[in-house]
Formats: structure tokens, sequence, C-alpha cells
């Protein structure tokens, strides 16, 4: 059974909130009526068992998060249709979302049919050998709990290579995400490199038996 002690109405009285107690669970609910479907929309479990946040579909964020200071940037959270948890911080215009994979991998979208002005990257080798991998303690690491240095790179050393790997102004974070399509074409390149190589060196040598013979 579930008790209504107390209820919110919109002016025009067809939209209504209203908060509930489920006698049988004890949980606390948020349902909405009326337009809004009449189903649970929140609740909250007296046992522990956390908060519970519900949506009709996919196309709207469960929870969004704003910051007053910066109106572009809309943090959204969502569980998708086919049950996978997204999240984005720009809930508004372009969107760049990733998704928790069910093996507990976080992926980005990267489908073909959001993409435009597609070309081959190039010039990958140089931009992969001038990247500097280092070794190297954060401030404050806490040594008994990480006790080895970290690998990887300084970001104001990529930008300067790969300015779209790195995002930020005072503090500067990088994707090493990024990093992947370098390296894949960098060893792309070093192969036809020295597939052209061995295949003159073969007519070199084939016109050296012929010379010979």
């Amino acid at each position: 059974m579930v008790t209504t002690p107390f209820s919110l109405e919109s002016s025009n009285n067809n939209e209504f909130w209203n908060l509930n107690v489920d006698s049988s669970s004890g949980n606390l609910l948020f349902n909405a009526n009326a337009n809004f479907g009449g189903d649970t929309r929140m609740s909250i479990a007296d046992d522990g068992g956390g908060i519970t946040i519900e949506t009709i579909n996919s196309s709207f964020w469960a929870i969004q998060i704003n910051n007053r200071q910066n109106s572009v940037h809309q943090t959204g959270m969502r569980v998708t249709n086919d049950g996978f948890f997204e999240i984005t911080n720009r809930i508004n215009g372009f969107t760049g979302i990733a998704r928790l994979h069910s093996g507990g991998v976080w992926v980005t979208q990267s489908d073909l049919k959001s993409k435009e002005d597609v070309e081959t990257a190039s010039s990958l080798l140089e931009k992969a050998l001038s990247l500097n991998p280092i070794n190297f303690y954060y401030k404050n690491q806490d040594l008994n709990e990480l006790p080895h240095k970290f690998m990887g790179f300084i970001a104001q050393e990529v930008e300067e290579i790969l300015p779209q790997a790195v995002v930020g102004t005072e503090t500067k974070y990088l994707d090493y995400n990024s990093i992947v399509p370098v390296a894949i074409g960098a060893i792309k390149e070093m192969k036809q490199y020295y597939d052209e190589k061995i295949a003159n060196l073969e007519m070199e040598l084939k016109q050296l038996k012929t010379n010979i013979a």
C-alpha cells in the first residue's frame, strides 16, 4: 500500500508530483502523474538500498548537473534503452558521450554517422617519434598506497604535437585514447616504408643477378 501525505500541483491543474511512502517496503517515492505518466520517478530505500531514478526512455537525461558559472557545460547521466550507463558534459548542442561497457571499461561514441569531413591522417610516424614518454610521481602521491612511478606524458608537450588530445586552460588534461590512432598510423607508415625498401632491394638484387649471368 502507498500513502500520499504530500502533493504538488501545477497552476493549470494538469501536472502533479506526489511524495509517497510505500508502506510495504518503507521506501520514499516521488511519483509523477497526469501528463507525466503516473509512474515512480525516484525512490529512496529505507534499508540502505540506495536511490533509484527512473525515466520513460533514454531520450531523457535522468540526472543533470549544472554550474551557474558555466551554462554551456551541463552534465547529464542516463541509462539507455538497451541498458548502458552514459554520461556527457554537453546535454545541449554538440555532445560527446562516454558509455560504460558491460566489461567495465568506458567507450566513446565513434559511429560514422556522427562524423563528417573524414580523411586519412598522415605524418603519424613523425608525430609518434616526437612524443616523449616519461616516468613520474604525482605531487602529494601516497607512496604507501601507490609506491611506483606512473608512465605517461606531459600534457603541455603533447599539446604542441597533438593539440586535439589536450583540453583545459589552467590545468591541462590529456586524452590518452587519442594517442592510439597515432601509434597505429605510425606502425603502418613504418611498414609501408620498409615494404618499399625491401621491394627496391629485391629489384636491385634481381638486376644484379641478371647482370652477372
